[in-house]
């Protein structure tokens, strides 16, 4: 993981703009389930939008690829977009967020191609007690749809 951010003061609120850039490697293996088994790769950079104690926006646009390691099974490329935002209120104790995400599939050797789409929305709340600290709700709604 790596970050890059740059800052700048205006009167007296501050405003950022960081890239954050996510590259994951993932192995997955079973004892019983040999045809499931796969190797992930995940480069996800975010570019993030900051203004101090107001809200954020975050555009990240990224790729999965999944290698399957028995041949002929469901390789799959997914390329994906996302925007989302919160907005803090009550000196940040209460933040609403929300999100759009597209993805498109493409499964290698059946040539299935598929766009998913996303939107989800919540908020969080901060407590300032020892044994409560947090309640997030989230919900969302998304649909597939299948290009052959």
């Amino acid at each position: 993981m790596a970050s890059f951010g740059q800052s700048h003061s205006q009167s007296h609120k501050e405003e950022s703009l960081e890239l954050d850039v996510r590259l994951n490697y993932k192995e997955k293996r079973y004892d019983n389930t040999p045809r499931s088994e796969y190797d992930q790769i995940r480069l996800a950079p975010t570019l993030t939008f900051k203004k101090k104690n107001l809200y954020t926006i975050d555009l990240t646009a990224g790729l999965d690829d999944y290698n399957y390691l028995v041949e002929g099974v469901k390789d799959q490329l997914k390329i994906f977009g996302k925007i989302g935002a919160n907005r803090y209120f009550l000196g940040k104790k209460l933040m609403l967020t929300s999100a759009y995400k597209i993805e498109t599939l493409e499964q290698k050797i059946t040539n299935r191609k598929r766009t998913k789409q996303e939107v989800a929305g919540g908020l969080d709340y901060l407590f300032d007690l020892p044994w409560l600290y947090k309640i997030t709700t989230r919900a969302g709604r998304g649909e597939s749809k299948c290009l052959n």
